[in-house]
């Protein structure tokens, strides 16, 4: 008996400083990280990290497998207690087999506490990827000893 073959299949699902897409169409991901740090320096650097504005790219490769035809892709942001933030539904067109599609997607976004915030990629009711991004606050204080040469 033949399995039934599905899809769509997750070839790439990362986040990058930057994509760009070459005269050939290939695309290129630079800087692939899964992590921001907000760095804050000074005597007065909050104990807690405040707000603050992030550019960053994504990229989602999906494989149709056997889907054929139109669907809908959703990108939802959950924040670290858990709470949705954002979502955003792209239109696809899936051909069958090895053929795909590719979602260059430009979060823009601020961040306001720190913790791992994850990213949910489905179609319908389907979970296709979850993919985890951690924020991280440092903060550095610089208090000068009396006596002490700077």
């Amino acid at each position: 008996m033949a399995r039934k073959h599905e899809g769509p299949y997750v070839a790439a699902a990362i986040f990058c400083d930057k994509l760009l897409k070459e005269e050939d169409g290939v695309l290129s991901a630079v800087r692939i990280v899964d992590r921001v740090i907000r760095t804050v320096k000074g005597p007065r650097a909050p104990e807690e990290m405040t707000a603050f504005p992030f550019k960053l790219g994504a990229l989602i490769s999906l494989k149709s497998g056997t889907i054929k035809g139109k669907r809908t892709i959703t990108w939802g942001m959950t924040d670290p207690n858990g709470k949705i933030i954002g979502r955003q539904s792209f239109d696809v067109v899936f051909q069958g087999e090895q053929h795909g599609v590719q979602l260059q997607i430009t979060l823009n976004t601020t961040f306001t506490i720190e913790g791992v915030y994850w990213f949910e990629v489905t179609m319908g009711n389907k979970m296709l990827t979850r993919m985890p991004l951690q924020v991280v606050y440092e903060r550095i204080t610089s208090k000068r000893v009396p006596n002490q040469a700077p």
